[in-house]
């Protein structure tokens, strides 16, 4: 695993600080979170898994760089932040009985491949994690109907957890050392709330695109298509936006 060098504020203690371990990705959902506890007297242990399939790794690594220190300038921040922790996807211990409860989920749940490792590294190495799973807004969630089909959420101080007493031993060995923060916040709840806080600058800087154009957002992979759908569209430069409503009108179209 890897540190960066990023800290907060020599003015924080840490000592009698209830300290949080988030999942973060530089995206829409866990930088929300992180802006959410950024307001709160607490420590932020920030972690980020390294996919080599994703071709998006620096410009979320650098964006959450630039977040952090954003954050810790700001006079209104009240948390510590500690130095964001790495690690490659490779690294995280093998589990079989996890592998195995989460093949037994995908015969009847449409689930992605990381939500393997995403189990393995919470049992092994954080347990009680923070995960940015959102409350789908007319989106599919495989995440949120496994959870319904083989389990139970309840909460749990500022998150919800796996029911260890209503779940099935799948449902337990996939979800239960996660904590699920914002599972019943909406995209568009959490949009009035970056609105509320005067962050919207702060999420201006998230990265969310799959397809960057020399650089830039592209404006037509799904996640880009997801902001301009849920009136997210001040998350995209002016070109993106143009490019979006092209691709929507001539779906072939493909950008030089």
């Amino acid at each position: 695993m890897k540190k960066d060098s990023l800290t907060s504020k020599d003015r924080f203690e840490s000592d009698d600080r209830r300290k949080i371990e988030i999942l973060w990705t530089g995206g829409w959902d866990s930088t929300y979170r992180i802006v959410e506890l950024s307001r709160q007297n607490v420590t932020i242990k920030p972690v980020y898994v390294i996919d080599s399939c994703r071709n998006s790794i620096n410009y979320e690594l650098n964006a959450m760089k630039k977040i952090t220190k954003t954050l810790i300038d700001k006079s209104e921040t009240k948390a510590e932040f500690m130095p964001l922790e790495t690690i490659k996807v490779e690294d995280i211990p093998k589990d079989k009985e996890i592998t195995n409860a989460y093949e037994k989920i995908i015969e009847s749940v449409k689930l992605g491949s990381q939500y393997d490792w995403l189990a393995r590294l919470a049992k092994n190495l954080y347990p009680g994690i923070e995960i940015g799973i959102e409350k789908p807004n007319g989106e599919y969630s495989g995440c949120k109907e496994a959870i319904e089909k083989f389990g139970k959420l309840i909460y749990d101080t500022d998150a919800y957890i796996i029911d260890r007493n209503s779940s099935s031993m799948e449902c337990i060995q996939l979800f239960g050392n996660l904590r699920f923060p914002i599972i019943e916040t909406t995209e568009t709840e959490m949009q009035s709330n970056i609105f509320d806080w005067r962050q919207e600058e702060i999420m201006k800087s998230i990265w969310f695109c799959h397809s960057p154009i020399k650089g830039k957002i592209c404006g037509y992979c799904r996640p880009c298509q997801q902001k301009m759908e849920c009136e997210m569209q001040w998350l995209l430069p002016q070109d993106a936006q143009r490019r979006y409503y092209t691709f929507k009108k001539y779906p072939l179209f493909q950008e030089n």
